[in-house]
């Protein structure tokens, strides 16, 4: 509220910013998480204190249902953090990591993919009509965490192995209403898999 004194100093009660974190210790998904126009069904799952995301073969610029599960973002510096759990999850031939998405059309993403020495870490992005599916950087071990860092100017992704860490940064407008001169709810952050990838998620943090 620091962008609207006068609307902030008018309400009883004072707004908290609060972190959400969900270590998947219920039953059921909280409330605060989003799908993409229709549940998920069987390919997400909570088991052992863990969430399980299984990929298909849509991706979010398709208008269906893509293996993506996302938080709304809340304010404009907030960082959304993922703790993988490298043992139970499984690339297959797919890939996974987490996105961040206005629409269909306006999204960016940080991916991993298995090769024959370790995994291939992707910068994939649409803008518009211009897309991007480029590789950034590789890692040698199954990634202990993905990360993104939301400012009023830029979104940095990033995947870490706890050894070496590779990102990318884009300008935050690309996804904003503003740049798709619409009206919108605003973004969204989350998890995604694609072809038959098993992403297994220990935590997940937002503030």
């Amino acid at each position: 509220m620091v962008d609207f004194p006068k609307h902030a100093a008018a309400l009883d009660n004072k707004q908290k910013v609060t972190e959400f974190i969900d270590d998947f210790n219920e039953d059921k998904l909280r409330p605060e998480w989003l799908t993409l126009r229709d549940a998920l069904g069987n390919n997400l799952t909570i088991n052992d204190s863990c969430l399980i995301l299984r990929g298909n073969d849509l991706t979010i610029g398709d208008l269906g249902t893509a293996g993506f599960i996302g938080l709304r973002q809340t304010e404009h510096e907030e960082v959304f953090e993922v703790k993988i759990n490298d043992k139970k999850s499984n690339l297959n031939a797919g890939s996974f990591g987490i996105a961040s998405l206005i629409d269909a059309e306006n999204h960016a993403a940080i991916m991993i993919r298995k090769d024959n020495h370790g995994f291939d870490v992707y910068r994939d992005q649409q803008i518009a009509d211009i897309k991007l599916n480029e590789k950034i950087g590789h890692l040698n071990k199954m990634p202990a965490s993905f990360k993104l860092i939301n400012t009023k100017e830029t979104k940095t992704f990033s995947v870490d192995d706890g050894e070496k860490e590779v990102s990318f940064t884009t300008n935050a407008i690309h996804l904003s209403n503003q740049a798709i001169a619409a009206l919108n709810t605003g973004d969204i952050a989350g998890l995604y898999a694609r072809n038959g990838a098993i992403m297994v998620v220990d935590k997940v943090k937002r503030g």
